[in-house]
């Protein structure tokens, strides 16, 4: 009799203790899947700023233009003519100001002096040229942030031809224009056409309208 509860009372133990084995198990399996089908949460989102913050921020990446005003040396070098198809060596010095003028304009006023060398044509000898000139000097770049530009010159020019007893004086008005383009920020190159006009006097007191031109290419800084 006790043999039978003995054997009893152990089936029912190992019948109490199987559900309970069974669940926890069963616990342990959900809680995995629970955990492999979650979700990492999103990364937490830049907090919002204000709208006068925002308009601050897009002050301050955008671009600045520059101001190109400032001072400028030249140096040209090329042909001159004040008699048809005679040649003379031409060479000439310019500097000035200019301002900006809007995104693509520099506006502003010069100063140079030059020479056209003497030379000889068919046993003729022409006297050497020396000039000074003051005007205003312009250029206007092809676009905001095209390097190619124009050029426009413009004022008032006097010289002196010859030595000695056919030493003489003319003065009158010139004008010119061109093309360059900018090596940077401090430098550019450009080609130069620049007509003068003057007038000779006679002793009986009359006047003749005569012109001068250049073709110049030339070399300029800025500062």
């Amino acid at each position: 009799m006790n043999r039978h509860a003995v054997v009893l009372a152990a089936l029912l133990l190992a019948g109490a203790t199987q559900p309970a084995h069974a669940q926890a198990v069963s616990q342990a399996w959900k809680q995995y899947r629970e955990g492999r089908t979650t979700q990492a949460p999103p990364p937490p989102s830049e907090p919002e700023l204000p709208a006068a913050m925002s308009h601050q921020q897009a002050q301050y990446y955008r671009p600045v233009q520059r101001d190109g005003s400032g001072f400028f040396v030249g140096a040209q070098l090329g042909k001159g003519w004040i008699y048809e198809e005679i040649d003379q060596d031409a060479v000439s010095f310019n500097a000035g100001y200019r301002w900006q003028a809007g995104p693509v304009a520099l506006l502003g006023i010069e100063v140079g002096a030059g020479r056209l060398a003497d030379t000889r044509w068919q046993g003729i000898h022409f006297d050497e040229v020396k000039f000074r000139s003051i005007g205003f000097n312009g250029r206007f770049n092809f676009g905001r942030h095209n390097p190619w530009y124009g050029i426009v010159r413009a004022g008032y020019w006097a010289a002196d031809v010859g030595e000695g007893e056919w030493a003489g004086e003319v003065d009158g008005g010139y004008a010119g224009i061109g093309v360059g383009v900018d090596l940077g920020r401090n430098a550019n190159l450009n080609l130069l056409y620049t007509s003068y006009v003057y007038a000779s006097s006679y002793y009986w007191a009359d006047y003749e309208f005569n012109r001068a031109d250049t073709v110049t290419v030339g070399i300029e800084a800025r500062f």
